[in-house]
Protein backbone atom coordinates (compact mmCIF):
# COMPACT_ATOMS: atom_id res chain seq x y z
CA UNK A 1 0.00 0.00 0.00
CA UNK A 2 1.25 3.28 -1.06
CA UNK A 3 1.30 6.34 2.21
CA UNK A 4 1.55 10.02 1.61
CA UNK A 5 1.73 11.83 4.37
CA UNK A 6 -0.35 14.95 3.74
CA UNK A 7 -0.52 17.10 6.90
CA UNK A 8 2.87 16.55 9.12
CA UNK A 9 3.36 19.26 11.25
CA UNK A 10 6.52 21.13 10.72
CA UNK A 11 7.98 20.43 14.55
CA UNK A 12 8.27 16.46 13.45
CA UNK A 13 9.69 17.22 10.24
CA UNK A 14 13.24 16.10 10.84
CA UNK A 15 11.26 12.74 12.25
CA UNK A 16 8.75 12.05 9.67
CA UNK A 17 11.49 12.57 6.71
CA UNK A 18 13.41 9.99 7.72
CA UNK A 19 10.68 7.55 7.19
CA UNK A 20 9.96 9.08 4.61
CA UNK A 21 13.95 8.02 3.17
CA UNK A 22 13.78 4.65 5.15
CA UNK A 23 10.15 3.13 3.98
CA UNK A 24 9.54 2.05 0.11
CA UNK A 25 6.39 2.46 0.09
CA UNK A 26 5.81 5.97 1.70
CA UNK A 27 6.44 8.26 -1.43
CA UNK A 28 5.97 11.92 0.28
CA UNK A 29 5.39 14.04 2.71
CA UNK A 30 3.93 17.64 2.74
CA UNK A 31 4.18 19.66 5.44
CA UNK A 32 1.34 21.81 7.08
CA UNK A 33 1.58 24.17 6.35
CA UNK A 34 3.77 25.89 3.62
CA UNK A 35 2.40 29.51 3.23
CA UNK A 36 0.52 31.21 6.30
CA UNK A 37 -3.42 32.12 5.29
CA UNK A 38 -6.39 33.48 6.47
CA UNK A 39 -8.96 31.21 8.64
CA UNK A 40 -8.61 28.88 11.67
CA UNK A 41 -7.34 31.75 13.54
CA UNK A 42 -4.51 31.17 16.20
CA UNK A 43 -3.89 27.02 15.82
CA UNK A 44 -0.03 27.96 14.94
CA UNK A 45 0.24 30.82 17.20
CA UNK A 46 2.08 30.57 20.29
CA UNK A 47 0.58 32.93 23.40
CA UNK A 48 2.64 33.92 26.59
CA UNK A 49 1.55 34.21 29.69
CA UNK A 50 -1.87 33.78 29.51
CA UNK A 51 -3.53 31.36 32.37
CA UNK A 52 -4.83 28.53 29.24
CA UNK A 53 -3.88 27.30 26.14
CA UNK A 54 -5.65 27.66 23.44
CA UNK A 55 -6.11 26.17 19.85
CA UNK A 56 -8.19 28.68 18.25
CA UNK A 57 -7.56 32.33 19.32
CA UNK A 58 -10.36 34.65 19.59
CA UNK A 59 -10.37 38.12 17.86
CA UNK A 60 -8.47 40.08 16.58
CA UNK A 61 -6.38 36.90 15.93
CA UNK A 62 -7.29 36.37 12.37
CA UNK A 63 -4.20 34.42 10.78
CA UNK A 64 -3.53 30.79 11.49
CA UNK A 65 0.01 31.16 12.07
CA UNK A 66 1.33 27.85 11.37
CA UNK A 67 2.67 28.71 8.03
CA UNK A 68 6.84 28.19 7.84
CA UNK A 69 6.30 30.88 5.39
CA UNK A 70 4.60 33.90 7.00
CA UNK A 71 1.59 35.75 4.96
CA UNK A 72 3.83 38.18 3.57
CA UNK A 73 6.58 35.96 2.06
CA UNK A 74 9.20 35.42 5.19
CA UNK A 75 10.85 32.23 5.79
CA UNK A 76 11.18 31.77 9.15
CA UNK A 77 12.67 29.12 11.41
CA UNK A 78 11.06 26.10 10.62
CA UNK A 79 11.33 26.70 6.82
CA UNK A 80 15.26 26.09 7.36
CA UNK A 81 14.67 23.69 10.15
CA UNK A 82 12.69 21.52 6.87
CA UNK A 83 15.61 22.72 4.23
CA UNK A 84 17.81 20.81 6.62
CA UNK A 85 16.07 17.71 6.96
CA UNK A 86 15.59 17.49 3.06
CA UNK A 87 19.32 17.81 2.51
CA UNK A 88 18.90 20.86 1.42
CA UNK A 89 20.75 23.80 3.95
CA UNK A 90 24.12 24.35 2.45
CA UNK A 91 25.30 25.99 5.52
CA UNK A 92 23.85 26.60 8.82
CA UNK A 93 21.48 29.23 9.93
CA UNK A 94 20.90 30.70 13.00
CA UNK A 95 17.85 31.28 14.68
CA UNK A 96 16.46 33.41 18.05
CA UNK A 97 13.61 33.29 20.54
CA UNK A 98 12.48 36.84 20.19
CA UNK A 99 13.81 38.46 22.81
CA UNK A 100 10.34 40.45 24.15
CA UNK A 101 8.84 37.20 25.25
CA UNK A 102 11.66 34.96 26.51
CA UNK A 103 11.44 34.40 30.18
CA UNK A 104 7.34 34.62 29.71
CA UNK A 105 5.31 31.62 30.04
CA UNK A 106 4.80 29.74 26.67
CA UNK A 107 1.31 28.46 25.77
CA UNK A 108 2.90 26.15 22.97
CA UNK A 109 0.73 24.69 20.21
CA UNK A 110 1.15 21.67 17.63
CA UNK A 111 1.47 23.35 15.33
CA UNK A 112 4.23 25.47 15.24
CA UNK A 113 7.67 23.61 16.14
CA UNK A 114 9.36 26.51 17.46
CA UNK A 115 8.77 30.86 17.67
CA UNK A 116 12.11 31.41 16.66
CA UNK A 117 13.44 33.77 13.56
CA UNK A 118 15.95 34.10 12.06
CA UNK A 119 17.54 37.43 13.37
CA UNK A 120 20.11 39.47 15.88
CA UNK A 121 18.69 42.99 15.91
CA UNK A 122 16.72 43.19 19.53
CA UNK A 123 16.98 46.50 19.99
CA UNK A 124 17.05 47.63 23.91
CA UNK A 125 17.52 43.72 25.09
CA UNK A 126 20.98 43.95 25.61
CA UNK A 127 21.87 41.79 28.53
CA UNK A 128 19.33 39.35 28.29
CA UNK A 129 19.64 35.84 28.00
CA UNK A 130 19.06 35.04 24.21
CA UNK A 131 17.78 31.47 23.55
CA UNK A 132 19.91 30.15 19.91
CA UNK A 133 19.01 27.53 17.58
CA UNK A 134 21.60 26.64 14.97
CA UNK A 135 19.87 24.13 12.26
CA UNK A 136 22.51 22.30 10.39
CA UNK A 137 22.55 18.87 8.80
CA UNK A 138 25.94 18.86 9.56
CA UNK A 139 28.01 16.87 12.54
CA UNK A 140 28.87 19.52 14.64
CA UNK A 141 28.29 23.60 14.96
CA UNK A 142 30.15 26.57 16.57
CA UNK A 143 28.80 29.59 17.62
CA UNK A 144 30.94 33.06 17.85
CA UNK A 145 29.47 36.39 19.42
CA UNK A 146 31.77 39.13 18.37
CA UNK A 147 34.66 36.76 17.55
CA UNK A 148 34.61 34.84 21.78
CA UNK A 149 33.62 31.54 20.57
CA UNK A 150 30.47 30.18 22.86
CA UNK A 151 31.71 26.69 22.35
CA UNK A 152 30.75 23.65 20.06
CA UNK A 153 27.26 21.39 20.27
CA UNK A 154 26.05 18.49 18.39
CA UNK A 155 24.16 19.13 15.76
CA UNK A 156 22.67 16.55 12.52
CA UNK A 157 19.67 14.25 12.43
CA UNK A 158 20.92 12.92 15.34
CA UNK A 159 20.06 16.04 17.67
CA UNK A 160 16.93 17.04 14.99
CA UNK A 161 19.16 19.33 13.16
CA UNK A 162 19.58 21.79 16.11
CA UNK A 163 22.62 22.82 17.96
CA UNK A 164 21.52 24.59 20.93
CA UNK A 165 23.10 28.01 22.76
CA UNK A 166 21.66 30.01 25.77
CA UNK A 167 24.00 33.70 25.98
CA UNK A 168 23.35 36.94 27.00
CA UNK A 169 22.46 39.15 23.94
CA UNK A 170 25.26 42.03 23.08
CA UNK A 171 24.63 43.82 19.89
CA UNK A 172 27.24 43.28 16.95
CA UNK A 173 27.66 39.98 15.30
CA UNK A 174 27.08 36.34 15.92
CA UNK A 175 28.35 33.56 13.33
CA UNK A 176 27.87 29.65 13.54
CA UNK A 177 30.74 27.32 11.88
CA UNK A 178 29.24 23.97 10.73
CA UNK A 179 31.73 20.62 10.99
CA UNK A 180 31.82 17.93 9.36
CA UNK A 181 34.42 14.89 9.59
CA UNK A 182 36.62 17.98 11.73
CA UNK A 183 36.73 20.31 8.77
CA UNK A 184 34.34 23.41 8.18
CA UNK A 185 31.79 22.59 5.99
CA UNK A 186 29.85 26.25 6.15
CA UNK A 187 29.29 29.45 8.41
CA UNK A 188 26.71 32.15 8.11
CA UNK A 189 26.82 35.10 10.27
CA UNK A 190 23.89 37.51 11.75
CA UNK A 191 24.06 40.94 12.53
CA UNK A 192 22.35 43.80 14.65
CA UNK A 193 20.58 47.11 13.39
CA UNK A 194 22.24 50.13 12.71
CA UNK A 195 19.67 53.05 12.61
CA UNK A 196 17.17 51.37 10.93
CA UNK A 197 15.28 53.70 8.89
CA UNK A 198 12.04 53.04 6.83
CA UNK A 199 13.40 51.17 2.95
CA UNK A 200 10.73 50.21 0.38
CA UNK A 201 12.26 47.43 -2.24
CA UNK A 202 9.91 46.10 -5.13
CA UNK A 203 9.84 42.44 -6.00
CA UNK A 204 9.16 43.65 -9.85
CA UNK A 205 9.66 46.69 -10.82
CA UNK A 206 6.84 46.72 -13.76
CA UNK A 207 3.04 46.16 -14.24
CA UNK A 208 0.98 45.33 -17.47
CA UNK A 209 -1.92 47.69 -17.86
CA UNK A 210 -4.27 44.97 -18.17
CA UNK A 211 -6.11 45.52 -14.79
CA UNK A 212 -4.68 42.44 -13.48
CA UNK A 213 -1.04 42.37 -13.03
CA UNK A 214 0.43 43.03 -9.52
CA UNK A 215 3.16 44.44 -7.91
CA UNK A 216 4.60 43.49 -4.39
CA UNK A 217 6.37 46.34 -2.48
CA UNK A 218 8.55 44.98 0.82
CA UNK A 219 8.14 47.62 3.32
CA UNK A 220 11.16 47.32 6.03
CA UNK A 221 12.47 49.23 9.03
CA UNK A 222 16.44 48.47 8.46
CA UNK A 223 19.92 49.62 7.72
CA UNK A 224 22.33 51.13 5.25
CA UNK A 225 22.87 47.15 5.36
CA UNK A 226 19.35 46.05 5.00
CA UNK A 227 19.24 44.44 8.11
CA UNK A 228 15.30 44.70 9.79
CA UNK A 229 15.38 45.02 13.33
CA UNK A 230 12.92 43.25 15.16
CA UNK A 231 11.87 45.36 18.22
CA UNK A 232 10.81 48.86 16.48
CA UNK A 233 7.82 48.38 14.88
CA UNK A 234 5.93 51.79 13.58
CA UNK A 235 2.71 52.93 12.16
CA UNK A 236 2.80 53.17 8.18
CA UNK A 237 0.86 55.33 5.86
CA UNK A 238 0.84 54.69 2.08
CA UNK A 239 -0.15 56.85 -0.80
CA UNK A 240 -0.48 56.01 -4.54
CA UNK A 241 0.15 58.37 -7.55
CA UNK A 242 -0.82 57.06 -11.00
CA UNK A 243 -2.99 54.70 -13.09
CA UNK A 244 -3.20 51.69 -10.28
CA UNK A 245 -4.96 50.91 -7.14
CA UNK A 246 -3.91 49.87 -3.56
CA UNK A 247 -5.13 46.20 -3.64
CA UNK A 248 -3.66 44.87 -0.29
CA UNK A 249 -1.35 46.78 2.54
CA UNK A 250 -0.44 44.89 5.95
CA UNK A 251 1.92 42.80 8.02
CA UNK A 252 2.28 39.05 9.40
CA UNK A 253 1.01 39.92 12.69
CA UNK A 254 -1.36 37.38 14.49
CA UNK A 255 -3.39 39.87 16.11
CA UNK A 256 -4.69 42.90 14.13
CA UNK A 257 -7.67 45.44 13.71
CA UNK A 258 -6.18 46.70 10.79
CA UNK A 259 -7.63 46.48 7.96
CA UNK A 260 -5.36 44.81 4.81
CA UNK A 261 -7.86 47.21 2.53
CA UNK A 262 -6.71 50.41 4.27
CA UNK A 263 -3.48 52.81 3.51
CA UNK A 264 -2.35 52.70 6.94
CA UNK A 265 0.00 49.57 8.68
CA UNK A 266 1.97 48.33 11.31
CA UNK A 267 4.72 46.84 10.77
CA UNK A 268 5.13 43.50 12.68
CA UNK A 269 9.23 42.36 13.63
CA UNK A 270 10.14 44.86 11.19
CA UNK A 271 7.91 43.71 8.08
CA UNK A 272 4.70 44.10 6.12
CA UNK A 273 3.97 43.93 2.39
CA UNK A 274 2.02 46.40 0.19
CA UNK A 275 0.29 45.01 -3.08
CA UNK A 276 -0.49 47.11 -6.12
CA UNK A 277 -3.10 46.14 -9.12
CA UNK A 278 -2.36 47.72 -12.40
CA UNK A 279 -5.29 49.49 -14.09
CA UNK A 280 -5.72 49.52 -17.92
CA UNK A 281 -4.02 52.65 -18.81
CA UNK A 282 -0.02 53.05 -19.35
CA UNK A 283 1.89 55.23 -16.76
CA UNK A 284 3.98 55.50 -14.15
CA UNK A 285 2.85 54.73 -10.95
CA UNK A 286 4.42 56.58 -7.55
CA UNK A 287 4.14 54.79 -4.15
CA UNK A 288 5.18 57.19 -1.10
CA UNK A 289 4.86 55.78 2.53
CA UNK A 290 5.47 57.78 5.36
CA UNK A 291 6.17 56.53 8.90
CA UNK A 292 5.95 57.79 12.69
CA UNK A 293 9.24 57.18 13.55
CA UNK A 294 11.65 56.15 10.55
CA UNK A 295 11.24 58.57 7.86
CA UNK A 296 9.93 58.23 4.42
CA UNK A 297 10.49 56.39 1.39
CA UNK A 298 9.39 56.31 -2.35
CA UNK A 299 9.08 53.58 -5.42
CA UNK A 300 8.44 54.09 -8.92
CA UNK A 301 6.63 51.48 -11.02
CA UNK A 302 6.24 51.49 -14.93
CA UNK A 303 2.65 50.12 -16.40
CA UNK A 304 3.38 48.95 -19.77
CA UNK A 305 0.51 49.28 -22.34
CA UNK A 306 -1.06 45.79 -22.88
CA UNK A 307 -0.13 43.70 -25.69
CA UNK A 308 -2.85 41.23 -26.93
CA UNK A 309 -1.26 38.32 -25.15
CA UNK A 310 -1.22 40.33 -21.81
CA UNK A 311 -4.83 40.70 -22.06
CA UNK A 312 -7.19 37.05 -20.45
CA UNK A 313 -10.41 36.82 -22.67
CA UNK A 314 -12.99 35.02 -21.14
CA UNK A 315 -15.41 33.59 -24.00
CA UNK A 316 -19.09 33.86 -23.14
CA UNK A 317 -21.18 31.29 -22.71
CA UNK A 318 -24.26 30.76 -24.79
CA UNK A 319 -27.06 29.41 -23.21
CA UNK A 320 -29.12 26.05 -24.01
CA UNK A 321 -32.43 25.36 -23.50
CA UNK A 322 -31.65 22.08 -21.34
CA UNK A 323 -29.16 24.40 -19.30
Amino acid sequence: RAIVGTETVSGEIAETWAMVEKVPNVIGDFMWSAWDYLGEAGIGTWEYDVPRARLLKPYPHIIAGCGVIDIIGTPGAAALHAQAAWGMLDRPAITVRPLDVTGKKIRRTAWRGTDAVSSWAWRGRSGQLAEIDVVSDAEEVELLLNGLSLGRRPAGRAHRHFARFRTRYRPGEITAIAYRGGGECGRSTLRSADGPRLILSLENSQLTANGQSLAFIRIELADEAGVVEMLDDDLVSLSLEGPAILAGLGSAAPASELSYLDTICRTYRGRALAIVRASEKPGNIIITASSCRHGDASVTLMQKAAQAADTCIVPKHKAKADD
